[in-house]
């Protein structure tokens, strides 16, 4: 697969945009990004020992 890179402002832009269209609160967007990212890496990279991740 192929990485895909996106202006910040764009990605900032599309959370607002499916936060209003499903009627949620921008901050669960970002949560569920920051687990999603996190789960991917995990599986790419294996387990992190770091205090700040959360899996």
């Amino acid at each position: 697969m192929a990485f895909v890179s996106m202006p910040r402002q764009d990605l900032l832009e599309g959370i607002k945009s499916l936060a209003e269209e499903k009627n949620i609160d921008k901050e669960i967007v970002f949560e569920s990004l920051e687990i999603a990212i996190a789960k991917i890496a995990k599986h790419k990279y294996g387990n992190c020992n770091c205090k700040n991740c959360k899996t």
